[in-house]
């Protein structure tokens, strides 16, 4: 321990200063060689920081102000990544996080539906051509919904493997109830009797219609039907079949 200078403590481990306290009260940690991996302790003013420096670079720094109480992460300087606001959010690449939690591509864009919700995730892309949700497993990718008697009473999901290899799947109160197969088949399970598929229309005027759109080439092909099956035997059909016609299949 020396005192090289008014006012200024060092300590040293084997011939090199490891740690320094001058007389304004800055506080340095020094790393390997005297240069690498130096830590600044810091308070000027309203201003409180660490600083990471390596051989004279300021490679991160977390600081904070007393008249914000934000927390700033910044790296290569003063670039700043990652913030906590006095209120609880997070943002990355945002200095103005509007949620809870905000993934920004680091342009501002757009103003959240649920404005200032902690509980709330915003991902905004300002500069970038999307703003995405990615998840990737060899297995299964799931989005649950719950409350606090049911952690998982609606879910979507997806499956990569198994005998229901690149289907997604839709499940309420706990049962799965539409699935899009990955040969496009949908198959929608209801326990009661009821409607099943309804169409709803919007207004007076509006004509609910289930459409059916098919190119086939061929006369007398079924263009578009509705089949009734008693477990896996059909036991009706009804068809719109091509006629003759085969120009616009009208006939």
């Amino acid at each position: 321990i020396r005192f090289p200078s008014a006012d200024t403590i060092t300590a040293e481990t084997g011939g090199t200063e490891r740690l320094r306290i001058d007389s304004t009260g800055i506080l340095k940690l020094y790393g390997d060689n005297g240069n690498n991996s130096v830590i600044y302790g810091h308070r000027s003013g309203n201003l409180t920081y660490i600083l990471g420096n390596q051989s004279g670079t300021d490679h991160f720094n977390i600081k904070t102000w007393r008249s914000s109480s934000d927390i700033i992460f910044s790296l290569s300087g003063n670039n700043e990544k990652v913030r906590i606001t006095s209120a609880g959010r997070v943002g990355i690449n945002t200095n103005n996080p509007l949620s809870g939690f905000h993934i920004s591509d680091g342009t501002a864009y757009g103003t959240p539906q649920n404005a200032s919700k902690k509980a709330t995730l915003i991902i905004s892309a300002g500069s970038e051509g999307s703003s995405d949700i990615q998840l990737l497993s060899a297995n299964y990718n799931h989005i649950f919904f719950g409350d606090s008697a049911d952690a998982n009473t609606g879910i979507i999901w997806y499956e990569h493997t198994g005998a229901a290899t690149d289907s997604m799947h839709f499940s309420t109160a706990g049962t799965e109830r539409l699935r899009i197969a990955s040969d496009s088949n949908i198959t929608q399970t209801i326990d009661t009797d009821g409607d099943g598929f309804i169409i709803t229309a919007g207004s007076a005027n509006i004509k609910p219609m289930l459409t059916g759109i098919s190119n086939r080439g061929a006369v007398n092909n079924t263009i578009f039907g509705i089949s009734g099956k008693w477990s896996s035997n059909e036991v009706g059909r009804i068809a719109f079949e091509a006629g003759a016609d085969t120009t616009n299949k009208d006939d």
